[in-house]
């Protein structure tokens, strides 16, 4: 997958590619202090290499099928990142991550990206399970997953370590049948 478009004018998904490292760098550098809160990859990404390794990362899951990693470009410039973290092609359920800019946040961008990976694991990842997980805190994560239709299970306590605190996660989960539910017919 080169590239696939968003509903919204000028957003597109692109493939993880170590050959964007730079653009990912300086956007993890720029918005550290508002990440940190809430990814623990944040403090150990001190260079581009770092960067690039984990994009090379994402390039080989991606080859195994265990993941799938989508980088966010609104009008050429780098905002964020959308994917798969993991893909369970047994159980048919995958679990969507995603981050993006602080400056912008708000706007539907992440809503309409995670969107798309939602469309591509029910049609071209055969998914039956979509599931999201977000610190309890993490309000803007959460408004995503209920804003595309995901179903509150519940709190899975102190499940993630972040710098040495223990974080409650939220958990969402959408099945194929009810995505398919919430679909305009045409």
């Amino acid at each position: 997958m080169p590239s696939c478009s968003t509903e919204i004018n000028g957003l597109k998904l692109l493939h993880a590619n170590p050959c964007y490292a730079h653009d990912v760098f300086a956007t993890v550098a720029d918005n550290r202090s508002y990440l940190r809160q809430w990814l623990p990859w944040v403090d150990p990404t001190q260079t581009v290499e770092d960067t690039r390794l984990f994009l090379a990362t994402c390039q080989q899951k991606y080859a195994m099928q265990k993941q799938f990693t989508t980088l966010m470009y609104l009008h050429g410039q780098f905002i964020g990142i959308a994917g798969y973290n993991d893909l369970n092609h047994a159980n048919h359920t995958g679990e969507i991550g995603y981050w993006m800019a602080m400056h912008c946040q708000g706007k539907g961008f992440m809503s309409a990206a995670v969107r798309k990976i939602i469309e591509l694991g029910f049609n071209n990842f055969d998914l039956n399970r979509q599931v999201i997980r977000a610190a309890v805190d993490n309000k803007p994560s959460r408004a995503v997953a209920e804003r595309l239709g995901f179903t509150y299970e519940g709190v899975e306590r102190q499940s993630a370590n972040l710098n040495g605190r223990y974080l409650d996660m939220a958990v969402y989960s959408l099945l194929k049948q009810e995505w398919l539910e919430q679909q305009p017919e045409d």
